[in-house]
């Protein structure tokens, strides 16, 4: 799938590659994971697991989730079940935390190199 055009000099994003549980950018970055069966990750040192009853570590709901997290994360402006966390204060970097039916569906890493 082909991206926007790109605010920092007016070109376009990279090809998405899109695979079954996530997609990649054509320089071979993660760009989305989807989280089921095995897709879980680490945040914060926290094992986040998918909410799927192979899960063998408990899957947090979006409250839970907040309350865990709140240190890190702010809400999206535009939809309440959006998260966002930067790498640090001064970083390029974030993560967003999609949720779905009260329970996290995906996430995304954003890296801005403009």
């Amino acid at each position: 799938m082909k991206g926007g055009e790109d605010e920092c000099n007016g070109g376009y994003f990279p090809d998405q590659y899109q695979f079954k549980n996530f997609s990649v950018l054509s320089n071979g970055q993660i760009h989305e994971v989807y989280l089921t069966q095995n897709n879980g990750l680490s945040f914060h040192n926290e094992r986040i697991s998918p909410s799927t009853s192979l899960s063998t570590s408990p899957s947090l709901n979006k409250a839970q989730f907040m309350k865990k997290f709140k240190k890190h994360l702010r809400i999206d402006s535009e939809n309440p079940n959006i998260l966002h966390a930067d790498a640090s204060e001064h970083s390029h970097r974030s993560i967003s935390f999609i949720f779905k039916n009260n329970q996290l569906f995906k996430y995304q890493l954003h890296v801005d190199n403009c």
